[in-house]
């Protein structure tokens, strides 16, 4: 058997080396204190912090599919194209192509980046038909991804007793703004 990744949150230090006991009995067991990577993401614990980030998928994405930025500006997701995509009308692209782009920036998403949440899923509204058109806005995001690709998901760990509470509207109510 082998396992990649794995992670043992505790507070009892007791429970911690049993357990650690245990695993070496039968397994071979690499045993880092810190941890610094899990399933492709990497971890960094500063100053009451918890920083997640994704920066090197997303420059696998990049280059996957051989992107060249357009704009040399930061581009913001807010300045996607405001008019309503249609589908069943344009010259057809690559399904294929569209569809593994949008799967890998979905991945990343639903990770790290939930800055790419809304554009992701509306574009994958027309995986089934993917035009030119949805190409261009395609484009735009991996333009986006291109200049925040150092992003980060930064947890504030300095209200420990604190609820957490979460919202959201990942599609703005269903209207494309």
């Amino acid at each position: 058997m082998h396992v990649d990744d794995g992670v043992i949150f505790s507070n009892d230090q007791e429970a911690v080396n049993k357990l650690w006991i245990q695993l070496t009995e039968d397994l071979k067991v690499k045993w880092e204190d810190k941890l610094t990577r899990i399933v492709g993401i990497n971890v960094k614990q500063e100053d009451n912090k918890l920083v997640l980030s994704q920066t090197d998928f997303a420059r696998q994405i990049i280059q996957h599919f051989k992107h060249k930025s357009n704009s040399p500006l930061l581009r913001t997701l807010s300045d996607l194209p405001e008019t309503k995509l249609q589908t069943s009308q344009g010259i057809l692209i690559e399904q294929k192509w569209y569809q593994s782009i949008i799967g890998s920036l979905n991945y990343l998403a639903l990770r790290t980046r939930p800055d790419l949440s809304y554009a992701v899923g509306y574009l994958a509204r027309y995986s089934g038909s993917p035009q030119q058109e949805h190409w261009g806005a395609l484009k735009y995001l991996l333009d986006y991804l291109k200049h925040t690709e150092e992003k980060q998901l930064i947890f504030q760990l300095d209200k420990i007793n604190e609820t957490l509470d979460l919202w959201s509207d990942a599609d703005w109510g269903g209207e494309f703004q």
